[in-house]
């Protein structure tokens, strides 16, 4: 029942995604065997989730601000300032966002 409701609520933002402009977006929607990247805030894709999948930073998207080891992600920015992963994960804990490997480097 989850995984069918999720698939409608990923059809119906990727409907309306594709109403605006291109379907690539900065948050990907991950449900059993499906991934919508057509969401631009982070609420709106959680909402579309509804408890039967998560939302992720869509990496194809993202534009690191700078060039260290790990990226600090939050729903509006991917910095990548911090070589320590220690530190990378208090930050991550603060704001509550991620740590994440920095794919470009």
């Amino acid at each position: 029942m989850t995984s069918r409701l999720c698939r409608l609520l990923l059809a119906a933002g990727a409907i309306a995604a594709s109403c605006g402009g291109p379907l690539a977006a900065p948050f990907c929607a991950v449900c059993p065997n499906e991934r919508s990247c057509t969401f631009y805030d982070i609420d709106t894709c959680r909402f579309a989730t509804f408890f039967a999948g998560f939302c992720m930073f869509n990496e194809d998207e993202a534009r690191p601000v700078a060039n260290a080891r790990f990226c600090l992600q939050t729903p509006y920015r991917l910095t990548c300032v911090y070589d320590d992963v220690r530190a990378c994960r208090q930050a991550a804990a603060t704001v509550g966002g991620a740590c994440v490997a920095n794919a470009g480097r």
